[in-house]
């Protein structure tokens, strides 16, 4: 609906110039820009109206389309209302993710920011901590935590019962070293997989391959008879990689 007033208003009995036509029609023709078309706001209520276009719906008037639209822009927004500011932009967002790319070895996680949005569904932050669905909380995060991971490069794991890997970190800094090795096949691979570390799978062994934060290396040992002692594990290939999480400054 337009919000044009009548140019001229026509009564019975009256004779219709060409002037007065072209001006009528002049007066429509120029109103159809976006200024001079009606809203779809006309009280609160009306602004917040939204349509769900997920389900491949077709819009049948161009209050439709801009109601899909406003559904896109929340749900990409993740707001109450699709209007309302979004709890960080996509300029801050890509800083982000492209700071996390390009740090390869040592990527961060940051911690700055306090709005919960900011972390999703069932994930929350104060200034001190992180909370995820009310049952893993993570505190004293006043500074980044950072990632270092490393190749565990060629190990015979049924000849070398442990290896040592350089961290180059203050030992009481770090948080966790964890990591995965993989079989020396694909065939093995199909059939075991790569398997993460700590990890207990040998019944009565305690754990089949953990790890130790020394002073300047984290020491990754495997068990004596348990499941990596073995011959699918005993090839020079690449084994896999270690990840140690440590507080930055």
């Amino acid at each position: 609906m337009s919000i044009l007033s009548r140019n001229t208003t026509f009564v019975d009995g009256v004779v219709l110039s060409a002037s007065d036509l072209h001006t009528e029609f002049d007066h429509v023709y120029d109103g159809l820009i976006p200024s001079q078309l009606e809203d779809d706001s006309s009280d609160l209520a009306s602004m917040q109206q939204m349509a769900d276009p997920t389900t491949g719906s077709l819009a049948s008037d161009l209050r439709g389309e801009i109601r899909r639209l406003r559904y896109k822009i929340d749900e990409m927004q993740g707001t109450t209302h699709w209007y309302t500011d979004a709890p960080d932009d996509l300029t801050n967002l890509n800083s982000t993710i492209a700071t996390l790319i390009a740090g390869g070895s040592d990527a961060w996680i940051d911690t700055s920011h306090t709005t919960a949005t900011m972390w999703g569904a069932g994930l929350s932050q104060s200034s001190d901590s992180i909370t995820v669905d009310g049952i893993i909380e993570q505190t004293s995060l006043a500074k980044e935590i950072k990632v270092k991971n490393f190749p565990l490069g060629t190990w015979d794991m049924d000849l070398t019962q442990f290896i040592n890997i350089t961290h180059g970190l203050t030992p009481r800094s770090v948080y966790a070293a964890y990591g995965i090795v993989f079989p020396d096949t694909d065939e093995d691979l199909d059939t075991a997989g790569g398997m993460t570390f700590p990890v207990t799978i040998t019944s009565g062994v305690g754990h089949d391959i953990y790890t130790d934060v020394q002073t300047s290396t984290v020491r990754i040992t495997r068990h004596t008879n348990g499941y990596f002692d073995s011959t699918k594990y005993d090839s020079s290939y690449d084994r896999g990689y270690l990840m140690v999480w440590y507080e930055g400054s």
